[in-house]
């Protein structure tokens, strides 16, 4: 325990140099979060699914919602662990003052803030759409792909990671130009496509593209942080994220009238729970809940009672599993065979039950699916071209008459991705780094969008409206 230090982990030193100069920790970590708080990446978040696509009823989560509320616990959680430290008379030794203590609640925060931001268009349906698209094409490609993996496992994981470190900011290089112990805070899966490793919740994803490890790698080195090993404050970032899921996905299904009582929620949850200490902890929830009926509804009172003992739960555990945390020994704070976990799992079984799999769910989600796909499809004539027709249509947005097509589509590039892919060639100019860093413009382009934006660019583009 005492070589850990929080004080030399919460460096305030940044991907490139801050034009206000460098101040120290709280006041930079206070701007990190207002770095992602004025972004239009958080901003169209607004408007991407959480549960229930193009979502017309403003009272139904949406991404960015989902957000603030794991930002909320997030810094709960944060609070909680610092509450703890100072009990067990463990701040001074640990390099923890007031303004770290400030700034590890704050980067903390801002790293739920992050978490979904590269979700694509239509959440997990979407990323699956983009993969599948890009393993159809690859097959039907002759052309050679380098780091083929970021298409082929894509996920809104390493695309946030791509958008805060590379695609937000103006120069196409240093993205919203975050603290490290900021950007290394938002890492779940500190691998590249070809670490992934089944059967490891560490490595079971990627979370960093190949077109980014150079990033990831000047992070780590700049936080002293071993290859594959995740940064200790992910791990409540993960626990925020864990403790929220699902949970208020069912006073979502009640407001939308899918779910028609709290109290068969509840009785399911239990039902579905084998271990006696959750199932005491769920039916204690259930209990204080009703103790307010009249007062509180119901399900906020009984999500909230979960959260205190989760949250609770998890910083009890990172504080007692400290060493083992630093060291990258613990695969996560909320376990599956925990209270915690078993609590989560019956959860997760009862809203997949009760909420997931209906009909009017599948058109919606089928309806983002051939959207996303139709898109991509438009692009693959951009993919097509040569190197040096697609750079020079790129360059002075003029072409031949049998590009025309072409043109019109690249001129629908954002700006900030244009020039993310001109830095990208700047850096390696070869021809099969060139068609993956072409593919990442289209990608980003797709996976930016908000639900509502997709399906109208797909209809416009396959002349369903105009």
């Amino acid at each position: 325990m005492s070589d850990i230090n929080y004080s030399k982990i919460l460096q305030p030193v940044r991907l490139r140099p801050s034009s206000r100069g460098e101040k120290g920790i709280l006041e930079e970590s206070e701007s990190d979060r207002s770095r992602v708080l004025y972004s239009a990446a958080f901003r169209r978040l607004q408007r991407k699914t959480q549960v229930f696509p193009l979502e017309e009823n403003a009272a139904i989560r949406s991404r960015l919602t989902h957000s603030l509320e794991v930002a909320h616990v997030g810094k709960y959680l944060a609070t909680t662990v610092l509450s703890k430290f100072r009990e067990r008379k463990k701040s001074g030794q640990l390099g923890i003052d007031e303004e770290c203590s400030l700034a590890f609640a704050n980067v903390i925060e801002t790293a739920c803030l992050l978490h979904d931001i590269g979700n694509p268009p239509f959440g997990h349906f979407g990323e699956a759409a983009i993969s599948n698209w890009y393993s159809s094409y690859a097959k039907r490609s002759s052309k050679k792909v380098a780091d083929s993996g970021d298409f082929t496992f894509f996920d809104g994981n390493p695309e946030g990671f791509r958008i805060i470190t590379r695609l937000a900011g103006a120069d196409g290089s240093s993205g919203m130009n975050l603290t490290m112990p900021q950007i290394a805070a938002t890492v779940k899966y500190p691998i590249t496509p070809d670490q992934i490793l089944e059967g490891s919740p560490l490595r079971k994803k990627a979370g960093i593209f190949f077109s980014e490890a150079g990033i990831w790698d000047q992070v780590r080195s700049a936080l002293n942080l071993a290859k594959g090993r995740r940064f200790p404050l992910a791990y409540l970032m993960e626990a925020a994220d864990d403790i929220s899921y699902c949970l208020s996905d069912i006073e979502d299904g009640i407001e939308k009238g899918i779910i028609f009582s709290h109290s068969d929620v509840v009785e399911s949850i239990i039902r579905k729970i084998s271990d006696a200490d959750a199932i005491r902890v769920v039916e204690g929830a259930k209990d204080q809940a009703l103790k307010h009926v009249g007062s509180v509804d119901p399900a906020v009172s009984f999500r909230s009672n979960l959260v205190r003992f989760m949250v609770d739960n998890a910083a009890e555990i990172y504080v007692t599993e400290h060493e083992r945390i630093f060291d990258g020994a613990r695969d996560g704070l909320v376990e599956a065979n925990s209270v915690s976990g078993h609590i989560l799992k019956a959860i997760k079984s009862t809203v997949a039950e009760m909420l997931y799999g209906r009909p009017a769910s599948h058109r919606i989600e089928l309806t983002g699916h051939a959207a996303i796909t139709g898109i991509l499809k438009e692009y693959e004539c951009v993919l097509d071209l040569a190197k040096m027709d697609f750079q020079k249509i790129f360059a002075d947005g003029k072409c031949h008459k049998q590009h025309e097509q072409e043109m019109r589509l690249i001129s629908l590039l954002p700006k900030k991705h244009r020039i993310a892919y001109q830095r990208a060639m700047e850096l390696v100019p070869d021809d099969d780094k060139e068609l993956s860093a072409r593919i990442h413009l289209i990608i980003d382009f797709v996976a930016g969008m908000t639900d509502v934006f997709a399906l109208r660019t797909y209809q416009d583009l396959s002349g369903i409206r105009s």
